[in-house]
C-alpha cells in the first residue's frame, strides 16, 4: 500500500518535500506535454518548481472558505495543527496565491463552477493565448 499525501508529511514537511521534488523530476523527464495537479503548498518547493518550470502552470484560484472546507472535510491535515488551524490557513492561503499569480502563465477564477465548466476554460485560455499550438 502506498502512503497517501497526509501521511507522508505526518513523517515531516522535510521528507515531504523531498518526496515532492523527486516526483516532480520524475513527471518532467515524461516529456513535453503534462497534466499534472500539484497539491497547493507546491509553490514552496523551489526544487520540485524547477522541474515542472518548463510546463505551462495553470492557476485555479478558488475561494478560502471553499478551499478550508475541502481540506478540513478529511479532517485537520498536519500542516494546520495549529491551536487555530483556521488562521494558519488563512496565512498560508494569503501567501500562497500571491505565489500563484507569480508563478503561473494562466489564471482561472473558480467561483465554485463545477470542474467540468473549469476545464471548459481552461481549455479555451490555452487556445487563446498560443499555448495550444
Amino acid at each position: 500500500r502506498r502512503a497517501g499525501c497526509r501521511e507522508i508529511y505526518a513523517e515531516g514537511a522535510e521528507i515531504f518535500r523531498d518526496c515532492e521534488r523527486k516526483a516532480a523530476a520524475e513527471l518532467a523527464e515524461h516529456g513535453d506535454f503534462l497534466i499534472a495537479a500539484a497539491g497547493g503548498g507546491i509553490c514552496d518547493n523551489h526544487g520540485a518548481c524547477r522541474s515542472l518550470k518548463k510546463f505551462i502552470w495553470i492557476y485555479i484560484d478558488e475561494a478560502a472558505d471553499i478551499l478550508y472546507e475541502r481540506i478540513v472535510s478529511g479532517g485537520i491535515p498536519p500542516f494546520l495543527e495549529t491551536g487555530d488551524p483556521r488562521g494558519a490557513f488563512d496565512d498560508l492561503y494569503r501567501e500562497r496565491s500571491a505565489a500563484y499569480a507569480k508563478l503561473s502563465d494562466i489564471r482561472i477564477e473558480a467561483g465554485g463552477r463545477s470542474v467540468e465548466k473549469i476545464c471548459s476554460e481552461i481549455i479555451d485560455k490555452i487556445w487563446e493565448d498560443g499555448y495550444g499550438r
